[in-house]
């Protein structure tokens, strides 16, 4: 029988030169995740492999390929690879603001093989500057020929108009979010504390969410995944990130009324946050919200939808986990065939990747990364 490291090693071979995400492989010999984690683990450890964490705004997976296979950044520690990876990011963010803690951040956290440090990323910043590929939007100091920078100081592609954004900034930092996740799941954790604790982060709710919730949610799964925390410890600070977002919904007190959305999870999905987390936006924002907080049959869901007086808007279906992918599409398909177009459906979350912008036809809206997110936001208000 083929050990999980010989499987492993024998999909890559069998797709030499392609970056393969490791969900992938794991769907393909239904490995288990501590299964899979643990050989990928001895794989790099032996430099068998080599790996890299990407992120897309919102959440994060991992691609692994064979060592000295031809990829087309398979060796990002270099300086011109470096310049490339940094103006990729500025092109895929076009229409905004970059912040130095932003890239710090991105980057530190979602590449495994080479960190990028301040310095190294300093200079990046320089020779894009200097050959005028970027533009820096704050005034920015030269010390000893030196690029002085400070982690709000901003940048952007050059040439491109910027859209305001809506009040969002990333005031939470790696070791901040790290400090909230010990409090969360410390015995002596306190709600109280808590909640002064993280005022400073918060200016409105779409920036509690944001800034504040996501990456939270974000770094928690991760720990879980690395078994750095104990499933015990998670449903611990999921309870108590929960109670804190219920808590500002019931502060919610918006007079209009445009409408009712209805917020579900796809069959068999367990994880609410993200619909709790809706629900605080889109009430703000003047919506009479539905909130489906348990996984249903979507038979169930879609009878509930003929019943209610009120047809809704639209729908949100909400997923987490990349195995419910074919549940998902499974019920798409049941609800637009049951209602048409008189339904609009939006559809986000952890569980997809940008793979699956073109797998779901009957979704008006995938948000699959933050940028996502605020572009619907800002159209539903």
């Amino acid at each position: 029988m083929e050990s999980s490291k010989d499987l492993i090693i024998k999909h890559l071979k069998a797709n030499r030169g392609k970056e393969i995400p490791v969900s992938e492989i794991s769907e393909r010999y239904n490995l288990k995740p501590n299964t899979i984690s643990n050989a990928i683990k001895e794989l790099n450890y032996k430099e068998e492999i080599v790996i890299e964490r990407r992120q897309l705004r919102r959440g994060r997976y991992t691609v692994i390929w064979l060592r000295g296979d031809s990829i087309q950044h398979p060796y990002i520690h270099e300086t011109e690879k470096i310049d490339l990876r940094v103006l990729n990011y500025f092109r895929e963010n076009e229409n905004r603001e970059i912040s130095f803690r932003e890239l710090i951040q991105f980057f530190g956290n979602n590449i495994v093989e080479s960190r990028l440090t301040e310095s190294a990323m300093k200079k990046a910043l320089e020779g894009l500057i200097r050959k005028k590929k970027i533009d820096p939007r704050t005034k920015l100091d030269f010390e000893n020929d030196q690029l002085t920078i400070n982690p709000s100081d901003k940048f952007s592609i050059k040439g491109v108009k910027i859209v305001p954004e809506t009040q969002i900034e990333i005031p939470c930092d790696a070791a901040q979010i790290h400090e909230l996740i010990g409090y969360l799941k410390s015995t002596e954790f306190d709600y109280t504390t808590f909640v002064k604790m993280i005022t400073q982060f918060i200016k409105n709710n779409q920036t509690f969410v944001t800034c504040l919730i996501i990456p939270l949610m974000i770094e928690v799964g991760e720990l879980w995944t690395q078994t750095k925390i104990t499933i015990a410890e998670e449903h611990v600070i999921s309870n108590r990130i929960e109670k804190l977002i219920i808590d500002r919904i019931t502060h919610v007190s918006s007079p209009n009324r445009k409408g009712t959305i209805i917020l579900t999870l796809v069959e068999g999905e367990q994880h609410v946050i993200s619909l709790l987390c809706l629900e605080l936006i889109f009430s703000d924002i003047g919506y009479h919200i539905i909130n489906i907080d348990r996984p249903l049959p979507v038979r169930s869901v879609i009878q509930y939808i003929k019943e209610i007086g009120e047809k809704p808007l639209w729908l949100f279906v909400s997923i987490t986990l990349r195995s419910y992918i074919g549940t998902l599409q499974h019920n798409l398909e049941s609800i637009r065939n049951t209602f048409d177009d008189k339904i609009k459906i939006a559809i986000g979350g952890q569980g997809l990747i940008e793979k699956n912008r073109n797998e779901f036809p009957e979704a008006d809206v995938i948000v699959i990364n933050e940028q996502d997110f605020q572009n619907f936001v800002e159209f539903m208000s």
